[in-house]
């Protein structure tokens, strides 16, 4: 087997154990009749040569196997982005070079628009690595861009005498924890999408 590209020497593939002490091997493949720059299944022919001038001729099996690009042999590793809300998004820096080959470049290409910081949420960037060899691939890198904005402190409307319901406000979509009168803890009150809760 060859990588494409390579050279092909069958002068080794003749197991010589067990042949007479100063046989020879010799590669007679017709030239051009295998093409390396091209993957695929090829014969080639070698020459056994005894010390007695006796000759055999055997056929060898050649796999000419494509060239894996720096591409094909690396499997990148990406951190997820994680902004605040307003920021800015480099996803140069969150792909993992550490065993990549030397000279390797990041660089981001996500498209225009697809990521808003001004709305929290969770995001797909995209960045192309180019490999020393000319290779590229192109990965997804999460994005997350949170709030920052620190919640409302709760807040319970005094109950009244009679009063069978107790109403507040706390951060929307959210659940808190609701004292009764009498000490008892509600936990887990959710909080409707207006910030409004009752119990």
């Amino acid at each position: 087997m060859v990588e494409q590209g390579g050279t092909v020497d069958l002068t080794d593939n003749v197991d010589t154990k067990g042949l007479p002490e100063g046989t020879i091997v010799k590669d007679v493949t017709p030239e051009g009749s295998i093409d390396t720059d091209k993957p695929g299944e090829y014969t080639g022919t070698v020459e056994v040569v005894y010390p007695d001038g006796s000759k055999d001729t055997i056929e060898v099996p050649v796999t000419v196997k494509e060239k894996l690009t720096d591409a094909d042999k690396n499997d990148p590793t990406v951190t997820p982005e994680v902004v605040e809300q307003g920021g800015k998004v480099d996803l140069t820096d969150n792909v993992d070079l550490t065993d990549l080959p030397d000279g390797t470049k990041v660089t981001d290409v996500t498209p225009e628009g697809s990521i808003d910081t001004d709305k929290t949420g969770d995001y797909t960037g995209k960045v192309e690595i180019t490999y020393p060899d000319g290779s590229k691939e192109t990965v997804d890198v999460p994005v997350k861009v949170q709030d920052t904005t620190a919640p409302n402190a709760p807040t319970v409307k005094q109950p009244q005498p009679g009063d069978d319901v107790i109403t507040g406000t706390a951060e929307p979509n959210g659940t808190v924890d609701v004292t009764l009168p009498n000490g008892d803890v509600i936990k887990d009150v959710p909080v409707d999408a207006d910030g409004n809760y009752k119990v």
